[in-house]
């Protein structure tokens, strides 16, 4: 389930990232971008219905002369099913560490909440993945959906 989860929106624009930083000598060099999220939020999969994902990733990255890159993401986007809404923040960092061989991640990586209704998903903590294969290497925090916990975010955006 967390490779499902990390596999969407966020990790793709992490490879992006890491493929198109280039490595020197000299100084950190900073990046910034903006990705439009728009068409199904990876919780249709898991919910079994299309849920519509707007809205924006904004990251930040930074990569260092021995290869090291953070990258800061902050998620601001609606979710929207059978004319019901909810809003996505997200906001957490992500290191690849090449000397190390690791990818981690921390902060809140999900954070799903509707008004009148409070937080209906929220994973936030640390995950570390070994960069090559991507196995998980540890898994700190609070995570509900790699823990299965999705059935109060299916209800709400079910058609009854």
């Amino acid at each position: 389930m967390v490779r499902r989860m990390l596999s969407g929106t966020a990790l793709a624009a992490l490879v992006v990232i890491a493929i198109q930083t280039p490595v020197s000598a000299g100084p950190p060099t900073r990046t910034e971008a903006s990705i439009n999220l728009t068409g199904p939020h990876f919780l249709s999969g898991i919910c079994g219905f299309e849920i519509l994902h707007t809205g924006t990733l904004h990251e930040t990255a930074t990569t260092f002369s021995d290869g090291r890159t953070i990258v800061h993401i902050q998620v601001d986007a609606t979710l929207s099913a059978n004319r019901k809404e909810a809003y996505e923040n997200a906001n957490f960092t992500v290191v690849i560490d090449p000397d190390t061989g690791t990818l981690a991640i921390t902060g809140t990586v999900v954070n799903i909440h509707a008004s009148g209704e409070g937080i209906l998903v929220q994973d936030l903590g640390r995950i570390v993945r070994d960069l090559p294969t991507g196995d998980m290497i540890s898994l700190a925090g609070r995570w509900m959906l790699p823990e299965g916990d999705t059935e109060e975010v299916c209800a709400y955006f079910a058609d009854v």
